[in-house]
């Protein structure tokens, strides 16, 4: 069900028109765009015959995917500035280039990236997740977008939506671990970095190319449709950009009732009166996006600039009303939704120079305007966030005898907060940070590199005053490779956190999680010490490897279960409002885990002159606090296998994620809460098929694919122990998602 206004009048169009119109409004200005391009570049393109979907050669398309060379040489940007390849680096890396992301996207970043090993998703239904990478959630996981910030408030809260999202991303780095040092103790547990390609570093092969899609979902009878295009001229230095996207889905479907057995139980009710069944309720997503960048680009460097706006309007799922109210009451009170809106604004810039000291600079500055409206029903006024703020990078790279990079990182936000179910006040958030970073880096033989970073953090709440923290965050490590393809790696980090808005300073009612969160401003700040561990082959045919981490925290900052003393009473109380009171505590938390992957990759075409790939992945954590209880929110034991074949012209993927059970957490005390329930385990099955449309004879261009997903084959009921709405919704059932992509 649509709950907003102009959801309400745009759920009345047929689901058949909405469809076909979304497709039709990417087709048709692709069509136009695609006769530009096939004008102003017929001289490249007679060149070059045999071009594919992503302008290299048949063959040397299929020697991408099927090369070990080519894998470790995936160059990773993120992090420390020190580009390099996925194989140097000690903690495993993973990159999304377009093509899958477009095969794994959904519709928030954290399931997007969720199959990836050793990572999960927060999952708050499908409008707002983010990643949870090592069992570390938000504030321990930095997202960015283009190197920078995001600029909203999805720290705050599970519900709130992060907007750095794969529709429109040509490249999604994600880093597990402390290997971002750059951006400090908000990435000990690692970083996402969403890239699009609205600012051109380089002038690209053709004077037009671009890329439009449109997909439907039957889960939630949606659809995902984008547009991107880049265009230049021979005689020209500058290149523009265009992107748009549009995203609608009603609520999804569900295997069976939307709360859990173990809810029920706990609630002693009748059966008939829990939840839903066979639809999750209140899970709609409608959103959109339009941007444009331009570049200079000359031979040394560039410089551009880009403007986004982006809309979203979705809904709450297992949303708590304030007060308790009788049946009549509720029939009238609107589903709660979110309204949020963003403008943001980018400039990057690199040059690079012929001296040894400094052999290139680059800059980053972003501005953006955020603010959202939670409401319970569209004709009444509900709880606005606003956060507007800039952040800042600068970076040196020096050519020594070693590569060095030099930087300073900068931000300022100011959060504010207005309404009845505000649980946050008004505050100003500064951040100033410096960092070196110094890498050895040898293709093989020993390596090392090493790296430091001072931060100040300042927060200024109009309630509860000020606090500063200084910060410092320091690591080192060593890497041997031989020419036979072993590599062994170690890393020791240390890493320091500062509280965030939320931990420092909530205190209300928090209807998202069903909570009345109280903050502290006595909180200090968290220290991690890290320690990592890597043991990496690759053969001919075989890559394997073992990633093992430990991470120790003092001060580690959770939510738990606990008591307040309200204003004007003497008694401290358990529940206000009837929700149970959660505190922001602190204690000394252990970390161990680790990841275990084998891929075979078939030296010679096999069964249908294919290209073959078989990945098998193996990832865990364990989560204790001091005195040898759980820490909540944690991913389970998860098994995952890949089976992928490539022809010329076609692609067919199956694979099976297999997770184990998830025990109950429970607090001692003279009266024990449960803080969470068992998570079932359970098995995900996915099947995937893509054949390029001139293999039917169909004369759309070499661009042209239609695709075909299924998700969830079994329709199985999975809910995931990292999400606070588990008991309440599980994830999507079966979903069959046909789409057409067109590159041109």
């Amino acid at each position: 069900m649509f709950n907003l206004a102009k959801k309400r009048r745009f759920s009345a169009i047929p689901n058949f028109t909405r469809h076909f119109a979304a497709f039709v409004s990417v087709c048709v200005p692709l069509g136009f765009n695609l006769a530009i391009a096939q004008s102003t570049n017929s001289a490249l393109d007679n060149s070059s015959g045999e071009e594919t979907r992503n302008g290299n050669t048949v063959d040397e398309q299929q020697q991408a995917q099927t090369s070990q060379e080519d894998r470790q040489e995936t160059v990773v940007v993120s992090g420390t500035g020190i580009a390099r390849s996925v194989d140097l680096w000690v903690n495993p890396v993973a990159v999304l280039d377009r093509d899958d992301i477009v095969q794994k996207l959904r519709t928030t970043l954290g399931d997007t990236v969720a199959d990836q090993p050793g990572v999960s998703t927060s999952f708050f239904g499908p409008g707002a997740s983010l990643p949870v990478v090592r069992g570390l959630g938000a504030e321990r996981v930095l997202v960015l977008s283009n190197g920078l910030g995001t600029v909203d408030v999805a720290v705050a809260s599970p519900d709130h939506q992060v907007l750095a999202d794969g529709i429109e991303a040509k490249r999604i780095e994600i880093l597990r671990g402390p290997a971002a040092l750059a951006y400090g103790g908000q990435a000990i547990g690692g970083g996402v970095n969403v890239f699009d390609s609205l600012i051109a570093r380089e002038k690209p092969a053709k004077n037009f190319t671009g890329e439009a899609f449109s997909v439907f979902s039957s889960v939630s009878d949606g659809n995902d449709s984008g547009l991107i295009a880049q265009g230049t001229q021979d005689d020209q230095q500058i290149v523009y950009s265009f992107s748009a996207s549009l995203r609608d889905h009603s609520d999804y479907s569900i295997p069976g009732e939307a709360e859990s057995e173990y809810l029920h139980a706990d609630e002693e009710d009748d059966e008939d009166e829990h939840g839903t069944h066979g639809t999750a309720e209140n899970t709609n997503v409608s959103a959109s996006s339009i941007a444009a960048g331009l570049s200079w680009i000359s031979d040394r460097g560039f410089i551009g600039a880009s403007v986004r706006s982006y809309s979203s309007d979705y809904g709450l799922p297992g949303h708590s009303h304030h007060e308790e109210e009788e049946e009549e009451e509720e029939e009238e009170h609107g589903s709660p939704a979110l309204d949020l809106e963003q403008t943001k604004l980018e400039m990057h810039g690199e040059w690079g120079y012929d001296r040894k000291f400094f052999s290139d600079i680059s800059g980053a500055v972003s501005f953006a305007d955020y603010s959202h409206t939670e409401t319970e029903d569209p004709d009444e006024a509900g709880t606005t966030y606003e956060n507007s703020g800039y952040e800042a990078s600068f970076r040196a790279s020096h050519d020594l005898e070693f590569a060095l990079v030099t930087g300073a990182t900068f931000s300022n936000k100011k959060l504010s907060a207005v309404g009845e179910e505000a649980f946050l006040t008004d505050t100003e958030t500064s951040r100033f940070g410096i960092f070196a970073h110094a890498a050895d880096l040898k293709s093989t033989g020993l390596a090392w590199e090493a790296g430091l970073r001072l931060e100040n953090s300042s927060f200024d709440n109009v309630k509860m005053g000020s606090k500063d923290f200084s910060l410092i965050s320091a690591s080192g490590g060593i890497t041997w490779r031989d020419d036979a393809g072993l590599i062994l790696g170690g890393q020791l980090s240390l890493t320091e956190r500062s509280p965030n808005e939320t931990e420092l300073f909530a205190l209300g009612a928090h209807l998202a999680t069903r909570q009345y969160e109280v903050g502290d401003e006595n909180l200090s700040k968290e220290k991690g010490l890290s320690l990592e561990g890597s043991v990496r082959w690759t053969g001919d045919s075989v890559r394997m490897g073992v990633n093992a981490f430990a991470y120790n925290f003092d001060n580690f900052i959770y939510l738990t279960p606990g008591t307040h003393t309200p204003s004007g009473s003497t008694q401290p109380v358990n529940e206000i409002d009837h929700l149970p009171v959660y505190k922001f505590e602190q204690d000394n938390a252990e970390f161990r885990g680790g990841e275990i992957f084998v891929v075979w990759d078939a030296t010679d075409r096999g069964l249908f002159d294919a290209a073959w790939q078989m990945r098998f992945d193996l990832d865990f954590v364990n989560a204790q606090f001091n005195d040898g209880s759980d820490v909540p929110l944690i991913p389970p034991t998860s098994a995952s296998l890949r089976i992928k074949s490539q022809g010329e012209r076609w692609k067919v993927e199956t694979s099976v994620k297999l997770a184990s059970d998830k025990e109950a957490i429970t607090t001692s005390g003279t009266s024990p809460t449960t803080r969470q329930f068992k998570t079932d385990g359970y098995n995900e099955i996915g099947l995937y098929g893509e054949l390029e449309l001139s293999a039917l004879g169909y004369e759309l261009g070499t661009g042209a694919t239609a695709f075909l997903d299924i998700r969830n084959a079994s329709d199985e009921d999975i809910r995931y122990s990292t999400s606070v709405l588990k008991d309440y919704i599980p994830a999507p059932g079966a979903n069959i998602r046909a789409g057409i992509r067109w590159n041109f």
